[in-house]
């Protein structure tokens, strides 16, 4: 397997989490973002959209950051980080849809201004911390009862929000605001 974006990606970092946990490594090939991703080559072979992350498989390619994640979950059965049960699985769906939809688009609201990727918007950024504040207060509440964000045992749900926390932990997270979720950082 090939996984095909720019260093440090968080999107990436869950796959590759996944993959260590099950007992392989997802080769990273050079790749120069973003033009080798707008070339008609790339477009056509991997992602039509011209974005990454893209896997390679021997079957062909996957785009989007949690299919991609849900695949190398998957590659070996035994790991459980899909969930044990039915149910569990519907669990761990949950869970992956609440770090993308609750928490990811106002991590980049929060994050990409510090990167340099998108223009400061101070009301825009407001409601980021806002947004933030509220899910990591979801997240709090629901692990204060519990370990793992679903089962006993580590799943793509807690890769999916660790790996969209770690940004904001390293650098926006004061002390003060790290100290009121202390379920969600142990």
């Amino acid at each position: 397997l090939k996984i095909y974006s720019y260093p440090h990606n968080y999107r990436v970092a869950k796959a590759q989490i996944a993959a260590a946990i099950s007992g392989f490594e997802i080769e990273t090939p050079a790749f120069n973002f973003p033009a080798d991703a707008h070339t008609a080559e790339f477009k056509a072979k991997h992602n039509p959209l011209g974005k990454v992350p893209v896997l390679e498989t021997p079957q062909g390619s996957i785009f989007e950051s949690n299919a991609i994640l849900r695949y190398v979950a998957g590659v070996r059965g035994d790991s459980n980080l899909l969930g044990n049960t039915f149910f569990e699985k519907a669990q761990v769906n949950q869970w992956v849809d609440f770090s993308a939809n609750e928490l990811e688009s106002a991590r980049a609201v929060w994050l990409l201004p510090i990167y340099k990727v998108l223009a400061y918007d101070e009301d825009a950024y407001q409601q980021a911390k806002k947004d933030v504040e509220k899910a990591m207060t979801i997240m709090n509440d629901y692990l204060a009862r519990r370990t793992f964000f679903v089962g006993n045992a580590i799943t793509i749900a807690d890769l999916a929000i660790a790996t969209a926390l770690h940004g904001m932990y390293s650098q926006v997270f004061d002390a003060a605001f790290r100290g009121k979720f202390v379920h969600v950082q142990r």
